[in-house]
């Protein structure tokens, strides 16, 4: 039984009883009233974890009371319950916040099942909040999200060498975060007060390298009218975050590593060594290792290079940290928080999705459904094609009005599939998950059509 408390708001008083015994063994705290404006003053006055709501209830009607309750509390989960079929109903309230919606008349089954996934959705949010928290307060790290057992891992190493002045390697694929954890490794040092500078190695021409990275004296060369700073000196006493480390050039690998062990540079046309102090954080998507191998990089450039190595996981091994991160990107793209809601279907979307291009593919996906969005939830409508079509979810042409029994079935084949889509295709395991019999699981998918063998 979970510790949550769930108010029942239905003018029928048979509807609230029944709909309490169906919860009786799974939720804690059941509460009941008949009526709109009693069930707002109870929510101003208690701490609710969900709301079931009918739609249709004389004085207020369920819309305006999820207006209500949006207002007094964005957070709150709420689900409306109507015996009017339509599909433009349920999908206003779902626009205006609700989490979900359900068909009367319903099974016990069916109302705990609802209940228990929204109840979950609301208990993961609320983990993630928590721990996000304690990683703030342990390892002070602000910008940083996430609470995977491997990004754990990660922010108690920048906590470590933060302050120091060892140089760093970060590896990872494109998107992962590479320059976000290097900002962090300066932000938390010494050398916070002095300047942090990203250099894509990969980005500046060839014949440009030199004197980007050392400077040069007046009258060195053609065109050279003034004496310029390169970016040791401009980042003396700070950071040099050198992104797509592989893509330097041969010749600057040699003056790389003459710099990284003499702690000096020359600018070019110039005579005198100029002693730098400077810490250099190096990032790459590639295997250096390979490319040491192909004589592409220099062995001994690599070692002093990587006396501190940490790899960041692709976003696909991190998925618990996905709904974490949509409400980061949410928070940073709408302040002004007009969007209150995901939507369950969108919620698995993106915990399902590959993500080739990892957080960065993420955090644009975010502000484009944002920037798109028509109301207060972000819809399955809301998301790019290629994460719909990959994910080959059901498409909006739905039938405006169902029958109890399509509405039964509908569910029903959701339900399945997506305990498929969790279990990898493994029948025993979705069919334990879901307390459904093996045999009758097996019943399902051949009625419904759905094969295993699409989710390995």
């Amino acid at each position: 039984m979970t510790q949550s408390k769930v108010l029942v708001v239905d003018d029928e008083k048979n509807m609230c009883r029944a709909i309490s015994s169906a919860l009786s063994k799974t939720v804690r705290t059941i509460e009941a009233c008949y009526t709109g404006l009693d069930a707002l003053e109870r929510i101003q006055s208690n701490n609710y974890d969900l709301v079931l709501l009918d739609y249709k209830m004389p004085g207020l009607d369920g819309l305006e009371v999820l207006k209500e309750i949006k207002a007094l509390s964005p957070e709150l989960i709420v689900i409306i319950m109507t015996a009017y079929a339509t599909i433009d109903s349920a999908v206003q309230a779902m626009k205006m916040g609700a989490y979900d919606y359900v068909l009367k008349p319903f099974e016990a089954e069916e109302i705990r099942l609802c209940v228990d996934r929204a109840l979950e959705y609301h208990w993961l949010l609320q983990e993630n909040r928590n721990l996000r928290q304690q990683v703030e307060n342990k390892y002070h790290l602000e910008n940083m999200v996430g609470v995977s057992p491997q990004i754990q891992k990660i922010y108690e190493m920048v906590h470590k060498v933060a302050n120091s002045s060892v140089t760093v390697l970060i590896q990872g694929e494109s998107g992962t975060g590479k320059e976000l954890i290097a900002r962090a490794l300066h932000t938390h040092s010494e050398r916070r007060k002095y300047p942090f500078l990203g250099v894509n190695c990969s980005a500046i021409p060839s014949h440009l390298l030199e004197s980007e990275f050392f400077g040069y004296e007046k009258g060195a060369f053609t065109g050279a009218y003034n004496q310029k700073k390169g970016y040791f000196e401009v980042t003396h006493r700070g950071t040099l975050f050198l992104d797509e480390i592989s893509g330097m050039d041969a010749s600057l690998q040699s003056k790389l590593l003459r710099v990284l062990q003499e702690k000096e540079i020359l600018r070019i046309g110039g005579t005198q060594a100029i002693p730098v102090d400077v810490r250099i954080i190096a990032a790459t998507n590639l295997d250096l290792t390979e490319l040491i191998k192909r004589g592409q990089f220099r062995e001994d450039l690599y070692y002093r290079l990587s006396v501190i190595n940490i790899s960041l996981p692709p976003l696909r091994e991190r998925r618990e940290d996905i709904p974490l991160l949509v409400r980061h990107f949410l928070n940073k793209f709408d302040p002004q928080q007009q969007i209150r809601q995901i939507s369950p279907e969108v919620l698995e979307a993106f915990k399902t999705y590959p993500w080739p291009g990892n957080i960065r593919e993420l955090e644009n996906t975010v502000e484009r459904m944002v920037l798109l969005s028509e109301g207060p939830l972000l819809e399955i409508k809301n998301l790019p094609e290629p994460i719909r079509g990959v994910l080959k979810l059901p498409s909006q042409s739905v039938p405006r009005i169902l029958t109890y029994k399509e509405a039964k079935e509908q569910f029903e084949r959701e339900f399945v599939t997506a305990a498929l889509r969790r279990n990898k295709g493994n029948v025993t395991n979705a069919a334990l998950e879901t307390g459904i019999h093996r045999q009758n699981f097996y019943d399902k998918l051949n009625k419904y059509g759905i094969d295993p063998e699409d989710f390995k």
